[in-house]
């Protein structure tokens, strides 16, 4: 009995020492494990999505992740070694970085167009293994051809990313629309997210909110992908002057990006039945200030419903805004401004749309020779606290001004 009870002991202590070295040990792996980052998050993403048979370019996978071109390239090349080592705990199951090649976009000019195979990332050993890789999934006649894509040409597995976005009602019938504009290097397909608080989004515990939606129909275009003078070709409402500035470098960009909202907004209008008051206008962003340039220039003459846009500016002729700054005279001797006009400015951002610098934007609003005093409608709501990047708060406010509306 005394040795039955001595082996049963024994065994009960061992058990008890092998469940805590288990647990000491998951707890030592999973602090010794650092969180991924938004932006190599965002780069797995794209990784995980090339299916077998297509192929990006580094810079490619850079653009595509939202990252910019100079700190981007770096970051790319490092998960991709560390995907073929299988070093890192993402690494697992395996990644396709065989499938991300080297050199300048696909089909640029202003390089010799060289054979896929050539174009294999790494030391000599990982360019053998990718090579090898390729092979087997695009053959050897592909792999000894140039890409087949034109610069900027987007492969068929990322267009769906790229697409325009038209959203029903959520609840009742169509009898309100927004045209909402992304920002620079952002898709309208963000505004299919959940965790934005976007009131036209279903999300558990906000029933209250999607009755916000009732009737509303949201479009979310996205624009054109864009070369920038620094190298990045982002989706952008217009090119820039430069990097550090709102200025318009080729105007015609700007032409294009007006004439398509302009053509969006009297669809909408047209499938109301001619009600303009049910069509408002928005955006974030690079996007805040090209909707706010429409607003200001045919909100009158269309009888637009009314503007909400976030982190954002009202764009002038001094930044290559042709006629802006005579609309906003116009504008300012109409009704159109008594309709609600709700702009969310950062004060904190130091980035992008400097407090200052937004603020200093609505003085011609609120200054006009032809205006008493500002318009009626307009609200300008103050914040800090995430600089440029106001995440959920962008569909808190929504939320609000939807609220005002059914008030």
């Amino acid at each position: 009995c005394v040795r039955a009870t001595s082996f049963l002991l024994a065994a009960m202590v061992r058990k008890v020492l092998s469940v805590a070295s288990f647990a000491f040990c998951s707890r030592a792996w999973a602090t010794s494990v650092p969180a991924l980052s938004a932006k190599e998050t965002e780069v797995l993403r794209v990784l995980r999505s090339i299916p077998a048979g297509e192929v990006l370019s580094i810079e490619e996978l850079v653009e595509h992740a939202g990252l910019s071109m100079a700190r981007g390239p770096r970051l790319v090349r490092r998960m991709l070694l560390e995907g073929y080592e299988g070093s890192a705990a993402w690494s697992s199951p395996e990644l396709p970085w065989w499938r991300v090649i080297g050199g300048s976009m696909p089909g640029s000019e202003h390089k010799r167009r060289r054979a896929l195979g050539e174009l294999a990332v790494g030391e000599p050993e990982r360019a053998a293994a990718q090579r090898e890789r390729l092979l087997r999934e695009l053959g050897r006649e592909r792999l000894s051809a140039p890409p087949a894509r034109g610069a900027g040409e987007l492969p068929a597995f990322l267009a769906e990313q790229y697409r325009d976005v038209a959203i029903d009602p959520v609840v009742g019938e169509h009898s309100r629309t927004l045209v909402y504009l992304h920002g620079f290097g952002e898709v309208g397909s963000r505004y299919l997210r959940q965790g934005l608080k976007l009131p036209w989004v279903p999300e558990s515990n906000r029933r209250r909110v999607q009755r916000l939606a009732s009737g509303l129909r949201v479009v979310c275009p996205t624009a054109e992908r864009l070369m920038q003078p620094w190298g990045e070709r982002k989706p952008s409402w217009y090119t820039y002057e430069c990097k550090n500035g709102h200025s318009v470098g080729d105007r015609e960009t700007l032409n294009i990006a007006r004439c398509r909202l302009s053509s969006v907004i009297r669809e909408e209008i047209e499938r109301l039945g001619g009600d303009a008051r049910g069509v408002f206008l928005g955006g974030t962003s690079q996007g805040c200030g090209v909707a706010l340039d429409a607003y200001v220039r045919e909100g009158a003459a269309l009888g637009l419903g009314g503007f909400v846009g976030a982190a954002g500016w009202l764009p002038s002729d001094e930044e290559g805004f042709a006629g802006a700054d005579r609309a906003a005279e116009a504008f300012l001797a109409t009704r159109q401004g008594q309709r609600p006009m709700w702009l969310m400015l950062p004060t904190d951002d130091r980035t992008y749309f400097p407090w200052e610098f937004a603020e200093r934007s609505l003085q011609r609003l609120r200054r006009s020779s032809l205006s008493a005093g500002p318009p009626e409608g307009l609200v300008v709501r103050e914040i800090s606290g995430r600089g440029h990047n106001i995440g959920n708060l962008e569909g808190q406010f929504l939320e609000d001004f939807f609220s005002h509306m059914d008030a």
